[in-house]
């Protein structure tokens, strides 16, 4: 058999899904690999056959085997310690190492620190083996920063330590951070108040880590004298990955494109060293042998240099093994060292399978190695160089499409062109320099400056390419999550248009090539057309912390969103914004690429501050709001930024029913002509029906509006009331719930508030009435579905998160 360890990684894969579906113990899946070679020797010894169907059977036991055993052996040894520590929120002294690059974040240094022992009861605990946990310290004063910088990895300290579990995902289709870190071996989150606290006690000045982070340190200090600011950020992210330091608008335009690893340490800037490196030394002339040899050894130290990314490590894994083909004289074979390369790390750590960026890496490296030979031989150009490029370009963004439908809900038409124009600028003359200006500014500064004003003069040309292709808003589709046959039949569809450019096809080729097309093309559509329960109108009232957004999707496929949450200002930039963080990634979520209807019910900041980046991501066609004045920077923000857009903005009409989408219309209470200006009693109140199901909102509106509408108007009965202003005591007044009798309340408001919301009284006015009470602080999202007149109710979190 020719490639044995494909096969075995093409099983490990499978071995996976095998153990998601039958969760054996693994010891079962042990005796079960022992029969399966001991029944595929008995066949070999035979017939002289069986190999490939006994690799196979192995290959999914070892797989699955390796993954229950780490599912069996992971558990946290700081648990039993801290478990009621954290729950009370105290600080306990700890002393561990630092094993991570310290990166600096705001006003906060987050590292990871391998604890050894931790004073519980007046007595230290000495753990069985060190436990990693995620480290974040308030940074409050300047010094606090520049000490900050003296913290390296493999230094041992001691500091108090508040703990905490990771959260859990709050929203649908968020990213889930617990699992996120427990994939790393990391179970607990640990908060220091100041680096006052922090005692160094020991130093591993001969350790690599240590010494290459004052290497580290020094190249970014470097990258920062000798660019502009305005490409300093971005050069510390492309050479040294320090991907917070790239301004927020050029990574959201990059993001958008779908080439947004060409700003952070991955496989990209691993080859380009690679191929650099390899080049130089076989122009000094080394044998190809040597050359990849020196190359090699070379390859951990720029791993410890750009922060020991799991990207990285995995591309230099990779490097290396395609590097250790060639020194072997083996580069007919280098499918297998990839193939050797995926086995390494999936039997360290087996849960790396599940992540995008390792999927994308293997997947689109072993098509590339398989398939860009074949198709730049059929393509009609006259250039090789220009064949094989595109043919690269093609296979990559074939292959690269529906991870980026599974995992990123998004994908940009645009996104082939701007990996072929800008990708190679970036990575063939701005890494490569960019790594030379550093080094050269070692020796002669006024060199380093020189190659540093060619290299930004490069960035601002891709710089602006990119903001134009970014701008293109229609062409940057966002997508639901495809099922599983829409995968299989794309694998398939995609497999039979390169077999017939290949010619694989001896008969009618051009017609294979055509039916190829056709098919491929048209799962395209069947994924953009696809929505999700779309048989039922949807209200989702996301969790956006102290703020307030719901999204209505009608099952005829309209998008109303009712206000976006709010935004965090520190220091004139916004360390929390909903509309960023949580709207947007909902948005993307449920593949919706445009809202119809945004209504702002009035101007504070918690129900407005997410919306500049709702529409400057999301086509919005109209916007309802109050009629009152803007009456704060922030909402003269927001309404320049919708204004910009040219989208229409509407003050609604009181008291008149308009249809919205199949079965959804609304009315609108309150408020008239405005002459109080004041926020809360100006929110936007209005009705909204589904089907026959009734809901009220009512924005922040208090106790003055609720009597003045019992006063003026005779409201329904309703099924589901959206508690005003959080559940403060302004409002929810016992008559108002009287009259309105609801079935049900959703209060939003965000954890552990410090305005003490929801308030008692009003939850005890609620259970008074017997009202089934929904709270995003407590349950997350909360998500309503109607379907036929009947409403079922359920939360993103069962156990109160």
């Amino acid at each position: 058999m020719k490639r044995p360890l494909v096969v075995l990684s093409l099983a490990w894969v499978l071995g996976y899904f095998v153990h998601g579906w039958c969760r054996l113990p693994a010891m079962a899946y042990l005796l079960a690999a022992l029969a399966a070679l001991v029944g595929g020797g008995w066949a070999y010894y035979q017939w002289r056959k069986g190999v490939f169907i006994t690799l196979l059977l192995v290959g999914v036991c070892l797989s699955g085997g390796r993954i229950a055993w780490v599912e069996g052996h992971s558990p946290s040894a700081l648990s039993p310690l801290i478990g009621a520590s954290a729950e009370s929120s105290r600080s306990l002294p700890v002393v561990g190492k630092v094993t991570s690059l310290p990166e600096c974040d705001g006003d906060r240094l987050l590292f990871v620190l391998d604890v050894e022992r931790l004073r519980v009861g007046g007595k230290w605990q000495h753990l069985p083996q060190r436990e990693p946990v995620q480290v974040t310290v308030a940074l409050s004063d300047p010094s606090q920063w520049r000490r900050a910088t003296q913290i390296k990895p493999q230094q041992t300290v001691a500091m108090p330590l508040t703990f905490q579990r990771p959260p859990l995902p709050r929203n649908p289709g968020a990213f889930d951070y617990r699992e996120y870190l427990a994939r790393r071996g990391i179970h607990w989150l640990a908060e220091g108040k100041s680096l006052s606290d922090f005692r160094l006690l020991a130093v591993a000045k001969y350790h690599p880590l240590y010494w290459m982070g004052g290497v580290r340190n020094w190249a970014s200090e470097t990258v920062k004298q000798i660019y502009p600011e305005q490409t300093s950020g971005v050069m510390r992210g492309i050479l040294l990955g320090e991907r917070k330091a790239v301004p927020e608008r050029i990574e959201q335009d990059y993001a958008t494109l779908g080439i947004i690893h060409v700003l952070s340490i991955s496989g990209l800037h691993v080859s380009v060293l690679l191929a650099v490196g390899y080049w130089g030394l076989k122009r000094l002339g080394m044998t190809r042998e040597k050359a990849a040899g020196l190359v090699m050894a070379l390859l951990p130290l720029y791993v410890i240099l750009t922060g020991m990314g799991a990207p990285v490590i995995r591309a230099a894994l990779t490097a290396g093994m395609v590097l250790l083909a060639t020194l072997l004289r083996r580069q007919q074979d280098v499918l297998s060292f990839l193939a050797l390369s995926f086995l390494l790390q999936c039997g360290w750590n087996p849960h790396v399978l599940e992540e995008a960026g390792f999927q994308l890496t293997y997947a689109i490296t072993a098509a590339l190695v398989i398939g860009t030979g074949s198709l730049g031989d059929a393509l009609p150009l006259p250039w090789a160089w220009a064949r094989q490029a595109l043919a690269g370009m093609l296979i990559a963004q074939g292959v690269s499409l529906p991870f980026a439908l599974v995992h990123f809900h998004e994908y940009s038409l645009l996104s082939g062109v701007a990996n072929l124009l800008f990708v190679p600028i970036v990575s063939l003359v701005v890494t490569p320099l960019g790594m030379g200006s550093v080094l050269l500014a070692a020796v002669w500064e006024t060199g380093a400056r020189a190659v540093a004003e060619m290299v930004t003069l490069c960035l601002y040309i891709v710089d602006g390419g990119v903001g134009v292709l970014a701008q293109m808003t229609p062409l940057h589709r966002l997508w639901q999550t495809p099922p599983g046959w829409w995968l299989v039949a794309y694998a398939l569809a995609s497999w039979y248009l390169f077999a017939a450019w290949c010619g694989a096809f001896r008969f009618h080729s051009g017609a294979h090539r055509v039916y190829g097309w056709i098919c491929w093309i048209g799962l395209l559509f069947i994924a953009a057309s696809m929505k999700i329960g779309s048989d039922a109108t949807r209200i989702t009232f996301l969790d956006v912390g102290q703020g307030d957004c719901a999204v209505v999707e009608a099952k005829s496929g309209q998008v109303i969103v009712i206000d976006g949450g709010g935004r965090d200002v520190r220091d004139g930039e916004a360390s929390f914004d909903a509309g960023k963080q949580v709207v947007v990634p909902f948005l993307k979520f449920r593949g919706i690429n445009q809202i119809d209807t945004l209504v702002m019910t009035h101007g504070d900041l918690d129900h407005i501050g997410g919306v500049k980046a709702i529409v400057e991501r999301i086509p919005v066609k109209r916007v309802v709001r109050n009629s009152s004045p803007i009456q704060s920077p922030m909402e003269r923000e927001v309404m320049t930024a919708i204004r910009r857009r040219g989208i229409l903005v509407q003050v609604p009409r009181l008291h008149r029913w308009e249809r919205l989408g199949e079965g959804v219309n609304w009315q609108f209470y309150h408020p008239g002509i405005s002459t109080r200006h004041e926020r809360n009693e100006d929110s936007l109140v209005f009705l909204l029906t589904v089907d026959g199901v009734r809901f009220l909102f009512t924005g922040d509106a208090g106790s003055p509006t609720e009597d003045q509408l019992l006063r003026q108007l005779r409201l329904p009965d309703i099924h589901l009331l959206k508690v005003a202003h959080h559940g403060s005591r302004s409002g929810t007044q016992s008559k108002w719930l009287e009259v309105l009798k609801p079935e049900h309340a959703v209060i939003s408001a965000g954890k552990r508030n410090r305005y003490g919301h929801p308030a008692p009284e009003v939850i005890r006015r609620l259970q008074k009435e017997r009202i089934h009470i929904w709270r995003t602080d407590l349950q997350g999202a909360i998500q309503v579905e109607v379907q036929t007149g009947r409403l079922r109710i359920a939360s993103v979190l069962k156990d109160g998160g």
